[in-house]
């Protein structure tokens, strides 16, 4: 499963479960939100940390050359 997938799935898993708990689990519903959103914090914190490290160089790089 690369990178991408995941970034999509994991926030569409999150989102699942909270459903599931608002609607036929209430009393779990506290404990999944916010167990939910740690490890989602920390999944885009440290393991996908340079997702916002992007200047643009690699871009500047082909318009350039390509121009």
């Amino acid at each position: 499963m690369s990178r991408r997938q995941l970034d999509t799935l994991l926030p569409m898993v999150y989102g699942l479960a909270v459903v599931v708990c608002a609607l036929w689990v209430h009393a779990a519903l506290v404990a999944v939100t916010v167990i939910g959103a740690i490890l989602l914090g920390i999944y885009y914190g440290v393991f996908r940390g340079r997702v916002g490290a992007d200047d643009g160089a690699g871009r500047r790089r082909n318009r350039i050359r390509n121009s």
